[in-house]
């Protein structure tokens, strides 16, 4: 079951789904898949730009293969709980938050990102999120976090410590545009990497960053990443592991 918050008032998508699209009337059995016309639905086509929209819930096991732009332009949308997804075949979640501007509450630790190839731009212009848990992430297949928190001009606190970068190839404008104060570099792998472009472009509150001084040579080679610009570089003997 889907519910969908409207100004302060919650229903649920299959007693009331015109609330979406007069279009969207059908749903399975099981209340997991959209039908139009006989032809089953991708959900976020349905929800993905619906100004009316300020709450998702996922109230029972949705299943996705993908959640690439799933929630993409969505401005309105205030807090999304995908505490019930089921994304264990998912391998692409680019874009999946980008734009939700009034994005304040995210809950992610259902969002299964074992298999997820691409990262890129998955939280672009969620300008009203303040900070990410991202502790429960598996990274380990990822190859693009090119994007990743870009224009999250209100993010001053992200965990990403865990992430295995191994395979990242590309972290241009990664953390771009945000309100970051500090952040904790020393444990990325950047063997793979070859574009850290703007990757710390526009920081204004930047104040802390702890690096190995292999992962900061990486990274200040390419010239025009920002890293120079950090106020507080914190270089540290520890191996970055993979």
């Amino acid at each position: 079951m889907i519910k969908i918050k409207i100004g302060g008032q919650t229903k649920k998508i299959n007693e009331d789904i015109q609330i979406l699209n007069p279009n969207f009337n059908e749903l399975n059995e099981d209340n997991t898949d959209m039908y139009l016309d006989g032809e089953k639905v991708d959900f976020s086509k349905v929800i993905r730009g619906d100004g009316s929209i300020h709450e998702v819930i996922y109230e029972t096991d949705q299943k996705f293969s993908t959640c690439k732009e799933m929630f993409k332009g969505s401005s309105e949308i205030i807090s999304i709980d995908l505490q019930n997804i089921n994304s264990d075949n998912v391998n692409d979640i680019s874009f999946m938050f980008s734009g939700c501007k009034k994005l304040e509450k995210l809950n992610l630790f259902s969002l299964k990102t074992d298999k997820v190839v691409t990262m890129e731009g998955v939280f672009t212009d969620c300008s009203s999120l303040a900070t990410l848990d991202l502790s429960s992430f598996k990274t380990n297949l990822v190859t693009s976090m090119s994007s990743l928190f870009e224009g999250c001009s209100r993010l001053d606190k992200v965990m990403v410590d865990n992430f295995d970068t191994g395979n990242v190839e590309s972290m241009d404008s990664m953390f771009s545009g945000t309100s970051l104060k500090e952040l904790d570099l020393r444990f990325f792998n950047l063997s793979s990497c070859k574009n850290y472009t703007n990757m710390f472009l526009n920081i204004p509150s930047f104040l802390s960053l702890a690096i190995t001084k292999t992962n900061y040579d990486l990274i200040a080679k390419e010239g025009d990443s920002g890293i120079e610009d950090i106020p507080g570089i914190k270089i540290s003997q520890k191996i970055a592991v993979s």
